[in-house]
């Protein structure tokens, strides 16, 4: 059977791989999930990794579950999800898949509406959206993994070097999350950013929510806050973005570790 992983927090990774699903079958298996269950070994015949662009690479917990797995398939790809800028995200990502034994035939990535707050105003960036052909885009992508096409997305070397630079220095500072978020007044602790968040970082009590320092940048809790109250101390704007072909209900399914938090 296929198996297409994924990784989400605001749902564009998610729709990304219901879509290649759609053309090749098998089976969606979201990354936080899969480590929460301890399965770290997987057969197929088309495996599949669909993951968001955070700081011009691969999220941390993307990168830490391709290191743990071992897979076996006969065609291997990857598809990363990005808002504007990835320059060599995708080769930085083929790189280290190799390195620990996973050889990719199809490499490629998809521009779609980048939700990083600290840099990006949400209304603006969806006043882009139809500029940026992402039904198109992704449908080549879909057509090219089922007639098993062979493909390395390549932003040549300065892509590369950046990627592979940048990602360390805004990582760094991800352990200061209880200085960059705020709960407003209106927060009716209803649990979201708990449930959304993919690494047990947020804690919510009967009058308080409590940011530990595991964070990996993904802005889930934030951007699903269903009263948004959430906020960053450097945000650009007020409103909040999820893929509109997906629900709150399919962020939670994909990365709640009630075990962990």
């Amino acid at each position: 059977m296929n198996k297409i992983f994924y990784f989400t927090s605001t749902g564009n990774s998610l729709f990304a791989a219901r879509e290649i699903q759609k053309r090749i079958g098998g089976e969606l298996i979201s990354i936080p999930q899969a480590i929460k269950e301890g399965r770290l070994k997987y057969k197929g015949d088309k495996i599949g990794i669909v993951y968001p662009c955070y700081a011009l690479y691969a999220p941390k917990i993307v990168r830490e579950f391709i290191e743990s797995i071992e897979i076996e398939g006969r065609y291997v790809f990857s598809v990363m999800t990005y808002g504007n800028i990835s320059l060599g995200g995708v080769e930085v990502f083929s790189e280290l898949c190799e390195k620990n034994g996973i050889s990719l035939d199809y490499v490629n990535e998809v521009l779609m509406v980048d939700n990083y707050l600290p840099m990006y105003d949400i209304e603006k960036q969806l006043k882009k959206q139809s500029k940026k052909n992402i039904d198109a885009n992704l449908e080549g992508i879909v057509e090219d993994i089922h007639s098993e096409s062979k493909f390395i997305k390549s932003k040549g070397m300065i892509g590369r070097f950046a990627s592979s630079r940048v990602y360390k220095l805004v990582e760094s500072g991800f352990h200061k999350t209880p200085e960059k978020f705020l709960v407003e007044k209106s927060c009716t602790s209803c649990g979201v950013c708990e449930k959304v968040c993919p690494v047990g970082n947020i804690k919510v009590g009967e009058k308080e929510v409590v940011f530990s320092e595991r964070c990996i940048g993904c802005l889930g809790c934030t951007n699903n806050c269903p009263v948004n109250s959430i906020r960053m101390t450097n945000e650009k704007s007020r409103m909040r973005f999820r893929n509109e072909n997906t629900s709150l209900k399919d962020i939670i399914d994909s990365n709640w570790r009630k075990d962990e938090v």
